[in-house]
């Protein structure tokens, strides 16, 4: 994603590997409500 996301904006459908191997799918897997999504990029 080359844009950042406005407020209020939709969040872009996008799948992501969780750590443990599975797929989650953003945002349907999320479910319904508000959200708060951190993505810590981890060491240099």
């Amino acid at each position: 994603m080359t844009n950042k996301l406005a407020a209020g904006q939709i969040f872009p459908d996008t799948s992501i590997t969780l750590s443990d191997g599975n797929t989650m799918h953003l945002p349907s897997d999320m479910g319904d409500g508000w959200k708060v999504i951190i993505f810590f990029r981890g060491n240099w």
